[in-house]
């Protein structure tokens, strides 16, 4: 292309002629490619969020779950685990204040006495393993939804209350001890039924039971829901957050099945 210009440079007239070549081909093919490599970029990048994103929602789910697990496991040792314990406290009063009436009802006491001790031995260790794997779900939870911080302060009560149940048991075990002293102790010498025993063994035990039972209800079982719950909040709001960046409908329609 020919150009032929005149300008004014100090007063005095000046020609421009000269020629502006089109643009060479391969500028236009070097910017495709550049501009194709960009798009590629783009798209992986965004592919590989997405996967992250599915992958995270992923292990929170399976991890709000096994807590779900851990929770029900737990549970049913810790009342296994009273029942056991109570009950034994309350027949190792009795061998110690009265004597059986009959041999038969000695060997009765006997057998389960010792099978009550040997079973809360059992539980003793398993209750500790069940408590090592719930803190372990616990520490889980706190790694993957680490900005919870009300999750946060409630793994930190949760572990101090398992601590403090010891104490909570023995002290409703001292007053089941107390309480059937009391019972027993104005009766020693006298020829006393087994069913009385019984019935006040079931009374004893059952109060106890529930003043414990409501204990871990409240201040472990009940915080452990609670994390569920919130865990599961946090869950569907990174899914809602990532939805509407993105505006995906293949990705709605993923997320869609998986829900």
């Amino acid at each position: 292309m020919d150009i032929n210009l005149t300008v004014q440079f100090l007063g005095m007239p000046l020609n421009l002629i000269g020629q502006i070549s089109d643009p060479p081909i391969w500028n236009n093919a070097v910017f495709a490619a550049a501009l194709s490599a960009f798009l590629v970029s783009i798209a992986n990048l965004y592919l590989n969020r997405r996967q992250n994103n599915q992958e995270t929602k992923r292990k929170q789910s399976q991890i709000v779950s096994q807590l779900e697990g851990r929770k029900s496991e737990i549970l049913d040792l810790f009342m296994i685990l009273i029942q056991t314990s109570l009950n034994y406290k309350y027949i190792e009063i009795q061998r110690s204040l009265f004597a059986p009436n009959s041999p038969e009802e000695s060997r009765v006491i006997n057998e389960e006495y010792f099978r009550l001790r040997q079973i809360g031995d059992s539980l003793i260790v398993d209750v500790a393993k069940s408590s090592g794997r719930l803190n372990e779900t616990l520490s889980m939870v706190q790694y993957i939804f680490p900005n919870m911080m009300k999750v946060n302060e409630r793994i930190r009560n949760i572990a101090q209350m398992q601590q403090h149940l010891k104490i909570v048991m023995d002290m409703r075990l001292d007053h089941l001890a107390t309480e059937s002293r009391s019972r027993m102790i104005p009766l020693i010498g006298e020829k006393l039924e087994a069913q009385l025993f019984d019935n006040w063994q079931e009374e004893l035990v059952t109060r106890e039971s529930e003043e414990l039972f409501n204990w871990i209800i409240m201040n472990i079982i009940a915080p452990i829901d609670d994390i569920s719950r919130d865990s599961g909040r946090e869950i569907v709001v990174i899914k809602d957050i990532t939805l509407s960046r993105y505006n995906d409908p293949i990705y709605n329609e993923i997320n869609a099945d998986a829900a």
